[in-house]
């Protein structure tokens, strides 16, 4: 079990190098690619990006070289004095105790990181089954039935909440948009179109879904500050694509309603006290992602070019590619540092011989 979870660790910080370098490549390209693309597909890059730091494409070339099978099977030979690298490989062992440890404490992490998140979601589940209202102004039932013909979908439903002050839509398999109360009788027939379209479109999409899946792999880099930002992002870009989806065909007194109702639910959000937990949603508490949401509806439509997607694409295989690589040539450094199968000698104890080539 020990080699299991090192093994496991040290595959996590091969992939946090190479998620590094894949999303540094995306985060100083993300405008270029937005100005040639769209908002959902901000969205699948980001997505790609993100599970850069969980899915070892590396791996099988490891598999293929035999380095894997050495690494768990074999001591790591560390010489100190032969090398840089060697010697600050043992000066950090030999100086830093916990060492040794450190991959146990990142598998508690994981472990508490993963059951905090998955009581939270039940708690959210079943608070919103047991505590939920089912609305009865017609408007509202009318509007979101219009809304059902055009694009049918049986697994959504629509609910009102008193411990909410934004609209948001949860659920994997039973999908539920919840309406906070305080919203229910202070919007008129158009501003109700708008907020359903778009949590709709959550639906539609299945972006609970993705949230839960990126919230998962989301354990195992409870310890990366650069993976939980790539995750908030994905977060902005999701509402800027339901944004984009609902606003597509709008004219301009249109988006500025738009806006101003993302105004309105921020005020009545900050009008609110009451607290609640909830884990798997979509509404936004972020100021800085309200102005980003508001000036792209407010942008409009954009001409998307034609090889848009195909530059997009190239480039985010490039990046995975490059962080791979990196990743891969990584592989001993990491190992040297944090492999429980890693001894240190003294180089100079040693002489180093090559073999005599076979004729």
């Amino acid at each position: 079990m020990d080699l299991i979870i090192n093994r496991a660790f040290i595959c996590v910080l091969l992939l946090s190098i190479g998620g590094f370098i894949a999303s540094s490549i995306y985060l100083l390209s993300e405008k270029l690619i937005f100005r040639i693309t769209s908002a959902r597909f901000m969205v699948f890059i980001n997505t790609v990006v993100l599970l850069s730091f969980v899915i070892p494409f590396y791996f099988p070339v490891s598999i293929s070289d035999g380095s894997e099978y050495c690494f768990t099977h074999y001591d790591l030979v560390i010489l100190e004095g032969a090398d840089l690298c060697s010697n600050f490989a043992a000066y950090w062992r030999s100086t830093f105790p916990f060492t040794d440890c450190i991959d146990h404490i990142w598998f508690v992490g994981v472990l508490l990181f993963f059951i905090t998140k998955a009581i939270l979601y039940v708690y959210t589940i079943s608070r919103i089954k047991g505590k939920s209202f089912q609305i009865e102004s017609d408007i509202w039932l009318e509007i979101f039935k219009n809304i059902r013909k055009e694009q049918p979908k049986k697994d959504v439903l629509l609910v009102g909440s008193n411990d909410t002050q934004s609209p948001f839509t949860v659920g994997i398999r039973q999908k539920y948009i919840v309406i906070p109360a305080i919203m229910i009788n202070t919007l008129d027939a158009e501003e109700i179109d708008f907020i359903l379209r778009h949590e709709y479109c959550h639906a539609l999409r299945n972006d609970v879904a993705r949230k839960v899946i990126i919230l998962v792999f989301s354990c195992l880099n409870w310890f990366n500050p650069l993976y939980f930002l790539l995750k908030e992002n994905l977060s902005a870009w999701i509402e800027i694509a339901c944004d984009e989806a609902v606003t597509e065909n709008f004219d301009e007194r249109q988006r500025k309603k738009y806006a101003s109702l993302i105004i309105k639910s921020l005020e009545l959000e900050n009008t609110a006290h009451r607290s609640h937990f909830y884990c798997v949603y979509y509404s936004e508490t972020s100021i800085k992602n309200y102005k980003r949401r508001i000036l792209e509806v407010l942008r409009g439509k954009k001409n998307v070019a034609a090889y848009g997607k195909v530059v997009a694409i190239s480039l985010a295989v490039i990046s995975l590619v490059c962080s791979n690589i990196i990743a891969k040539e990584a592989d001993i450094p990491v190992n040297m540092f944090f492999s429980n199968q890693a001894v240190i000698f003294d180089a100079n104890d040693f002489e180093i011989v090559s073999l005599p080539a076979e004729e």
